[in-house]
């Protein structure tokens, strides 16, 4: 299968950003045909390979005062054209976090394509994608993926169908090997520096 992923930062440490990672390499490793378009990869090559997966970084709309308004994930500054360009090969897009939600909804229904969403919402919080102008996003969606049951009912009371919406778990984000120095060494954290809770495992402290 050929998967497009929409993330505004890919890679292997944070919370969605280690989600995607995880579930764009291991779907490569399957063998499958993953690519990544996202905002920022940290890395200086706009279009690169790591780990069996295409990453290709696209800045956002609006030059400068662009890529700080993106930063903010409070608007969608994707450029259309460009997500358009690099989804027409593929056979499914998976948006993970809500980041550019907008554009690759609209690129998914341009191009005839099923969507997954994966939108992590964070009901009661600022930005939490709990409004109503996001239901009417999700409802959008050919499937969204759950962590947990209770997401999935509660996606289920908000009118999103629940033939639609599955629980996959919180297994993507696991990691090999409880060995919290190694982990450090591998992501080249410092000894003496602190991990937040985002990081994809406790241990790393």
């Amino acid at each position: 299968m050929k998967v497009l992923f929409t993330k505004r930062n890919y890679a292997p440490l944070g919370g969605s950003e280690s989600l995607a990672y995880q579930w764009a390499t291991r779907l490569a490793a399957r063998g499958h045909d993953v690519r990544v378009v996202c905002g920022q990869a940290f890395d200086d090559r706009p279009r690169f390979e790591d780990r069996g997966v295409d990453v290709i970084q696209v800045k956002p709309r609006g030059g400068f005062l662009g890529h700080v308004a993106d930063a903010s994930t409070l608007v969608d500054l994707m450029r259309g054209e460009e997500l358009e360009r690099y989804a027409e090969d593929r056979d499914l897009i998976h948006n993970v976090g809500r980041e550019y939600l907008d554009s690759s909804l609209g690129v998914a229904e341009e191009l005839d394509l099923p969507i997954v969403l994966t939108p992590l919402a964070h009901p009661g919080q600022f930005h939490g994608g709990d409004t109503p102008s996001d239901f009417l996003r999700y409802q959008r969606a050919t499937v969204i993926t759950t962590m947990t049951d209770w997401e999935r009912a509660w996606f289920g009371e908000q009118g999103v169908d629940p033939y639609r919406v599955i629980t996959t778990g919180m297994g993507a984000n696991a990691v090999r090997s409880h060995d919290g120095a190694q982990f450090r060494a591998r992501h080249r954290i410092p000894a003496g520096a602190s991990c937040s809770s985002a990081c994809p495992v406790s241990t790393a402290r």
